[in-house]
């Protein structure tokens, strides 16, 4: 070009404006060169009909070199020698860029350094011709000043690649040029290198757990080595898999700790879809340098083994290896029977559920179903299984067998449920065969909140209480099932029946927790002694029943109790059933905590003892009064019979007219008592009654001493009916002197000293068919004192 030749640069103006930026590149410009610079200005005023042009000189300006070139891209060490690594272990892969013309301070300079990164590609082929893109593994480490007149600077960096097997691997990275305002697109540059893996130092072996032993599946150095190592399980039930992991020369990277290992157990439903995890641990190597767990296949699909090393010291990745498919795992035939409820709460303890499994024969003697083992575990409990039951159904074919698989009579009583599903898993001799699951169950506040126990009083309502109670008895005991408002059942399960359990506490019920499923059995069995089942009407409303009459209310009749203690275990269950589903095994039954009743009874006695307790009471007192009246056969009395036709009781032997004053003792008083009784009732047996009470109210409200006579008339030997005539005399505290009482005249006044008195007793009896009468007269005298001087 010439170099007298003008070069022009636009450089528009805004209105407003002051100033302009413009950046052009002029070609035929030279190192170093210097040029005239001159501005044209074309501007038009506003009153003027043409445009006015000025011309200045701006001045001379020198031409430099702003470009930045790729000098130089290297890939490895740069000599002509391989990367060492080894297979399944991460190796690092230098990066080396050398750039001249670079400045720092340069926006446009450091711009074509980020494009240039950008387009960095590392592709490593391995030996079976499958490329690995490693790009996204670049990580740019250094980078060096500008140095010397060319401005020469270098970028360090590094990718990381994971050779799959041993031997040879090509590494190819390309890039592009950087590109700046002047410069053409220039072709990518490239750069070589090579990658050795030798053998792995990891050894991984996985084998299939069986009731009998263990068979291989995998063999990591066989199969890295092309000699197969592959013997994937192929088979309807889960296995367990015993996996191995064991290290050799860890030392020679210079570690002074062994590795820590860690698996992940990946599944996918086929072959197309992808990996996710279902099972993963890790620790570190043992002193043998292995490391040993055991991972369980349960649901259908592939199965891989993906097996990575730790640096402990670092933390950094040491070793990674993906197994191809170890297990395949076939669907099975499963129906369900009965299938579990959607929801549950703490407090369930009756969640039925049935399925039907069909067995093929492959990895178990179907023959003998006894031999297989059927648990579940309940959302929100890892770890615990609980047992459920199996039996064997009538199957079409000899090669397959029909399993019926339920849960338990009773839940134990759980806690920490959560939203989630049930799992279910079919095992034999302590090695899973099967699992399968029930999602979507929805674990929810107990439905049956407490249950309120307390006597009904005069108001007729069930007062609260807590957990336990105490209870004198004297008034009946209700107790009602109490619910919250659940509107997550609503139109779905409805409180179909309720039944409170009343029994004798026993030390292993615990007040306040749920009953043992013992417990419940006990409590389920019909006729069971000790206890009492009550059915609660209109379960929903929650109404209220008796469980206990009154133990300690005052009766009219019974023998006295004395104060005692008893407790009494309480607790409710409620029958949760679909609402219009009249099936009796779709249910759901919630049993509340257990509550004590202590019955702690008062001395109860019955009003007929209040009369009896008086009689004895007074008839104490009345026994020491007694001791203050005189004895009646201290009397100065002569009393005998007028005439010799009756016979008087007591006898006397000296004298058979003559009237005996000793005092009359109490069985002697019933004996004549009653006989009298007996003489004018005609023989009535209630005179055996009525003589002796009689007798004893007498005894013990009057404080007197009696001399019972009992006259009985003489008559001939056909005569029937005879009257007995009862006398006496007695004495009190206010006739200390003593009066006679007979029954035809009643009380008399004795007769002072020196006079005599008559008693008259008219005796009936009957003689010839005619009733008669015998009058007897018992002549009274009172012997004076002078007399008996």
């Amino acid at each position: 070009t010439d170099t007298n030749e003008p070069a022009f640069v636009d450089l528009p103006m805004t209105a407003g404006a002051t100033s302009a930026d413009v950046e052009q590149v002029v070609a035929g410009l030279g190192l170093g060169q210097n040029f005239p610079l001159y501005v044209h200005v074309t501007m038009r005023p506003a009153d003027a009909d043409r445009a006015l042009q000025i011309k200045l000189h701006g001045g001379r300006f020198r031409a430099e070199d702003r470009r930045v070139v790729l000098e130089d891209l290297q890939v490895g060490g740069g000599a002509l020698t391989d990367i060492p690594a080894y297979a399944w272990e991460p190796v690092e892969i230098p990066l080396r860029v050398v750039f001249t013309g670079y400045t720092a301070t340069d926006p446009r300079h450091n711009q074509a350094i980020e494009q240039f990164k950008k387009s960095c590609v590392v592709k490593v082929t391995g030996k079976s011709g499958q490329a690995s893109d490693v790009s996204e593994t670049i990580e740019w480490t250094s980078v060096t000043s500008p140095d010397g007149p060319t401005k020469r600077c270098e970028l360090i960096g590094r990718a990381t690649y994971t050779p799959d097997a041993p031997g040879r691997a090509a590494v190819e990275m390309a890039a592009r040029t950087p590109a700046v305002q002047g410069a053409g697109e220039a072709a990518p540059r490239r750069a070589y290198a090579h990658v050795l893996a030798r053998s792995p130092r990891l050894a991984v072996t996985i084998r299939r757990v069986t009731p009998t032993g263990e068979e291989p599946v995998f063999d990591a150095r066989r199969w890295s080595a092309g000699e197969g190592g592959v013997w994937a399980v192929q088979s309807r039930f889960s296995a367990r898999l015993r996996v191995e992991v064991r290290s050799s020369d860890w030392a020679a990277t210079g570690q002074t700790r062994p590795w820590r290992a860690a698996i992940r157990l990946l599944r996918r439903p086929d072959s197309n879809a992808e990996w996710v995890s279902e099972f993963s641990d890790g620790g570190e190597l043992t002193t043998d340098n292995s490391f040993v767990r055991e991972v369980q296949t349960a649901a259908n699909g592939q199965y891989a083994l993906e097996v990575t090393g730790i640096d402990p010291q670092s933390g950094r990745r040491t070793a990674f290896f993906v197994t191809p498919v170890v297990a395949s795992i076939r669907p099975h035939e499963i129906k369900p029977v009965l299938a579990p409820p959607a929801w549950l709460s703490s407090r369930v303890r009756q969640w039925p559920f049935e399925y039907q499994v069909t067995l093929r024969q492959e990895a178990v003697d179907v023959n003998r179903p006894q031999a297989l083992a059927f648990q579940f575990q309940l959302p929100g409990q890892a770890d615990a299984w609980m047992e459920g039951a199996t039996s064997s159904a009538p199957s079409q074919t000899p090669d397959e067998r029909l399993l019926l698989v339920r849960g338990p009579r009773f839940l134990p009583a759980v806690q920490g449920l959560r939203d989630g599903k049930v799992q279910f898993k079919i095992s034999s001799q302590g090695v899973d065969l099967l699992q399968w699951d029930c999602p979507d169950i929805r674990v929810i506040a107990p439905v049956l909140e407490r249950v309120v126990v307390g006597p009904r009083g005069a108001g007729y309502s069930v007062e609260l209480s807590g957990r336990d109670l105490d209870f004198d008895g004297r008034d009946e005991l209700w107790a009602r099932p109490q619910f919250r408002a659940a509107p997550e059942l609503e139109g779905g399960w409805m409180p179909a029946e309720s039944t409170i359990y009343l029994w004798r506490h026993r030390d292993g019920d615990g007040v306040g927790e749920q009953p043992d499923v013992r417990t419940l059995e006990r409590l389920q069995e019909q006729g069971v002694s000790g206890v009492e089942a009550f059915k609660v009407a209109n379960t929903g409303s929650g109404g209220a029943v008796r469980v206990m009459p009154p133990r300690a209310r005052l009766t009219w009749i019974g023998w006295p109790r004395r104060p005692a203690t008893e407790q009494y275990s309480l607790a409710a269950s409620v029958v949760y059933r679909p609402a219009g589903e009249v099936s009796a095994d779709r249910m759901v039954v919630e049993w509340s905590d257990l509550c004590e009743v202590r019955l702690n009874t008062p001395w109860v006695v019955p009003l007929c003892w209040w009369p009896v307790a008086a009689i004895l009471v007074l008839g104490t007192l009345t026994a020491l009064l007694r001791r203050l009246v005189p004895d009646p056969s201290r009397l100065p009395l002569d009393m005998r019979l007028e005439e010799n036709i009756a016979v008087v009781e007591p006898v006397r032997l000296d004298n058979p007219v003559l009237v005996d004053l000793q005092e009359t003792s109490f069985l002697k008083d019933v004996q004549m008592y009653t006989r009298y009784l007996r003489s004018r009732w005609d023989g009535s047996a209630l005179a055996l009654i009525i003589g002796p009470l009689r007798v004893l109210l007498r005894r013990a409200l009057c404080p007197r001493r009696w001399a019972w006579t009992a006259v009985i008339p003489r008559v001939r030997g056909d005569g029937r009916s005879v009257r007995t005539g009862l006398m006496c005399v007695w004495t009190g505290l206010g006739a200390r002197r003593g009066r006679v009482w007979s029954d035809r005249d009643g009380s008399q006044r004795i007769p002072e000293d020196g006079q005599v008195g008559a008693v008259h007793l008219d005796l009936a009896y009957r003689a010839d068919n005619v009733d008669r009468k015998m009058r007897v007269t018992v002549r009274i005298g009172r012997i004076a004192r002078r007399e008996l001087l």
